[in-house]
């Protein structure tokens, strides 16, 4: 199921998404790609209905996929960038998608409760 969403992201999801973009790049600059990839897909499920914080988690991924010389990661980034940006300046997203190209890129998935718990409480305030 596709949901729409609004773009906004208020501050304390902000700082949780920036948190786990940081967790990710630390363990890509080391070559933990698995490791990034468990934060990257954090930080996408978290930001996956702002446009600007929906393809950084895909710019990294595709980073990461570099990185772990991943061909079907890749080319699976490329075709996620710009359908995520599009989707969610429409607020279009399959929710609790992980973003990785070893799930279907529009089929919503279950979202792990530890962020539901933060995007639950940070419903209706944005900045």
């Amino acid at each position: 199921m596709i949901t729409i969403y609004l773009n906004c992201v208020n501050n304390e999801l902000k700082i949780a998404i920036k948190k786990e973009l940081h967790s990710g790049s630390i363990f890509l600059k080391s070559g933990q790609t698995q490791k990034a990839f468990y934060h990257l897909q954090r930080a996408h499920i978290l930001g996956q209905t702002n446009p600007y914080f929906h393809t950084l988690s895909h710019l990294y991924m595709f980073y990461a996929a570099i990185i772990d010389k991943n061909i079907k990661e890749m080319i699976g980034q490329l075709f996620r960038i710009p359908t995520g940006f599009i989707g969610s300046i429409f607020g279009i997203v399959p929710i609790g998608n992980t973003g990785r190209s070893n799930v279907n890129a529009f089929k919503s998935m279950p979202i792990p409760s530890d962020l539901q718990r933060l995007i639950d409480s940070t419903k209706g305030s944005t900045l």
